[in-house]
Formats: C-alpha cells, sequence, structure tokens
C-alpha cells in the first residue's frame, strides 16, 4: 500500500505533499493547480489523494488505486 498524498494549505499557497513526509513534493499558489498535481501523482503512483481546507480539516479523499482496479476490471 502506498503513503496518502495531501494537498495541504502551507505558507499562504498549497502543497502536494506525501503523508509524513518532510518535504512537499510541489507548491502551488492556489488550492486548485495543487489539487490538480496532486491527483497527476495519485493517479501515477496509485495512492490515495487527500484535500485538506484552510482550517486543515479532510474535504475529500480519492483513491486512486481503487478507481484504476475498478476500471480495468470494468471492461
Amino acid at each position: 500500500m502506498t503513503t496518502p498524498i495531501l494537498v495541504a494549505p502551507y505558507r499562504g499557497g498549497w502543497d502536494v505533499i506525501h503523508e509524513g513526509a518532510r518535504y512537499a513534493d510541489s507548491h502551488h499558489a492556489d488550492r486548485d493547480a495543487a489539487v490538480v498535481a496532486g491527483t497527476a501523482l495519485a493517479r501515477s503512483e496509485r495512492a490515495t489523494l487527500v484535500t485538506l481546507d484552510l482550517a486543515g480539516c479532510e474535504c475529500t479523499r480519492i483513491d486512486y488505486a481503487a478507481r484504476t482496479h475498478m476500471a480495468a476490471t470494468a471492461d
């Protein structure tokens, strides 16, 4: 199982970071750009993407490992 990827507020912008990591994979000026980058990373790693709001509360959780598997078996 892979480590979840977070989209979290950080110093006036938004970070894309693996849960528990010391450094972010990327930093973005707005949340939308961070979600796009986080989604691409989560899809490529077949990981779970967790987006947080400004208060640090979880907004969404999408498991791309399950979605990839389901799409592959649906055909």
